[in-house]
């Protein structure tokens, strides 16, 4: 009886829906067995890019539990261009603050945070990119890592 009067709020959702991850073009998380990572675990992505004249901005997604032992990850991050060259970047995630807590979006005993890797990047070649994560800790086991994952969307 009033389905004609909630067709338009129903369509103007919709779109809304729709245009939250407009910006969004690879998003992909691996997942850890049995939340640990070891040091010779090297975590591959890979993304194809077919404008190189648009700018992009990439972030580094991490998931750990409260077990995890240290403040911040260390990490070995190398990007491979589909031309065969590569750039490798240590990156520090700081995962809490100076009293200790934890940084980033918390559900229980589960942590989450997303950081900016790179922006405003320009990818020189068209065709398949490659990053591949490393951690770059001390110790050779990293316990209570549950996710790491990488995200690229067009620079805003």
């Amino acid at each position: 009886m009033y389905s004609h009067l909630l067709r338009p709020y129903a369509i103007v959702l919709l779109l809304l829906l729709c245009n939250c991850h407009v910006n969004e073009l690879y998003d992909q998380v691996y997942t850890f067995t049995h939340d640990r990572w070891e040091d010779d675990q090297i975590i591959d992505f890979e993304f194809p890019v077919s404008d190189t004249a648009k700018a992009y901005d990439l972030f580094l997604q991490i998931r750990n539990s409260g077990s995890y032992s240290f403040s911040n990850v260390w990490l070995f991050v190398e990007t491979y261009a589909p031309n065969g060259s590569s750039l490798r970047d240590t990156v520090e995630i700081i995962l809490t603050d100076n009293a200790g807590c934890w940084l980033g979006k918390g559900i229980g005993n589960v942590n989450e945070m997303q950081v900016s890797f790179k922006q405003n990047v320009y990818f020189l070649h068209r065709g398949i990119y490659k990053v591949t994560i490393q951690h770059a800790m001390r110790d050779s086991t990293l316990l209570g890592i549950l996710d790491i994952g990488l995200r690229l969307q067009y620079h805003k």
